[in-house]
């Protein structure tokens, strides 16, 4: 991972992971040296680049949006399965939103320009 800059684009609405957990990932990632970038969009759902796709309440999914998430690689041990019992939960909601879409694309063309210059 070193070397390469890394970026992660986060809707603020409760979907299957909230943007929480992902700001306090990249801040240790940031404060171990990484080179990491979130940006989280308020009001915007999980899928909100998915096109044409209605915001729709999806309330039979597991959702881990209550679980601290942990990448083996990066932060320690992945969660184990009885971590998984008390954090779960049933439902999310997904949908497009042009105005989220189009933000995010403006600062994705913004970032790659900045790294190709």
């Amino acid at each position: 991972m070193a070397g390469a800059p890394r970026w992660a684009r986060r809707p603020a609405g409760r979907a299957w992971t909230r943007a929480g957990p992902c700001e306090r990932l990249a801040a240790s990632l940031r404060a171990a040296g990484q080179d990491v970038v979130i940006t989280v969009y308020p009001g915007a759902h999980h899928g909100f680049d998915s096109v044409g796709r209605a915001v729709t309440r999806l309330p039979n999914v597991d959702n881990g949006s209550a679980c601290h998430w942990r990448l083996a690689s990066m932060t320690g041990g992945p969660l184990n399965p009885a971590e998984l019992v008390g954090c779960r939960s049933k439902g999310a909601t997904v949908g497009y939103s042009a105005e989220t879409t189009q933000a995010a694309r403006e600062r994705v063309r913004g970032e790659l320009a900045d790294i190709l210059k």
